[in-house]
């Protein structure tokens, strides 16, 4: 269709916003190509595309993860929005503000965790930009007891990613409390609605909910639909 944004045009969009310095605010980006074309751009940055990576997950079992990240960001051009879990958080939100350019701290939670309010609040003042990936959640997505953290990621303007494919199963001889039913793209639509600053990303969508993420797709805002189940502020 017409009016449906390009995966291209969309990750250079999310990611020039996720780019620029906290204090311009995600929503208040210059294009991408405006962005990327500044006086403060490096000569790499003016004579080629910079990509944006939205899915990167920190390897806290490297000790050079960071070190291997920045090379090849310069070899590539690359940004990357590294998904980071809670107990890594310093680490990485030091890399982010040495290499700005080149990492975006994406923060991640377990929303079933007593302190996961206070875990958001610590994140966002350590200048974190969104969360990511969200998943093994013990409720659905849309269940009213992960709300307070929806609330807080809206007050920030933040992108949040939420894992809605498949869970691979390593031991099968011992029981799990994880179910892929609990992570249906269909309850990312709620969350939209009812927090409309959020920016909604649902990755790795398994081929029997692909329905849901093609409805979702359409009903808040035009979205590429091989990327995104729901988005709030990109159009």
């Amino acid at each position: 269709m017409s009016n449906r944004l390009s995966r291209r045009m969309f990750l250079g969009t999310a990611g020039a916003a996720a780019v620029v310095p906290s204090t311009w605010g995600l929503v208040k980006a210059p294009p991408p190509r405006q962005f990327l074309a500044g006086e403060e751009m490096s000569v790499s940055d003016k004579t080629a595309d910079r990509i944006v990576d939205m899915h990167v997950h920190f390897d806290e079992k490297n000790p050079k993860f960071i070190g291997d990240l920045l090379k090849l960001s310069d070899r590539l051009n690359l940004t990357a929005c590294l998904l980071t879990p809670f107990a890594n958080r310093k680490v990485v939100a030091e890399a982010a503000k040495q290499h700005p350019k080149q990492i975006i701290p994406f923060g991640f939670v377990d929303l079933d965790a007593p302190d996961v309010v206070k875990q958001v609040e610590e994140l966002h003042a350590m200048g974190y930009r969104g969360l990511g990936e969200l998943e093994f959640v013990k409720k659905p997505y849309n269940d009213p007891s992960y709300f307070p953290v929806y609330g807080l990621a809206n007050r920030y303007g933040w992108i949040v990613l939420f894992h809605t494919g498949i869970v691979l199963r390593r031991n099968f001889d011992e029981p799990e409390d994880v179910a892929s039913g609990r992570m249906r793209p269909i309850y990312l639509e709620e969350i939209a609605r009812r927090f409309p600053k959020i920016t909604v990303l649902g990755q790795r969508v398994f081929r029997p909910k692909r329905f849901e993420l093609d409805e979702n797709a359409r009903t808040p805002r035009r979205v590429p639909e091989d990327l995104l189940v729901v988005a709030n502020g990109v159009a």
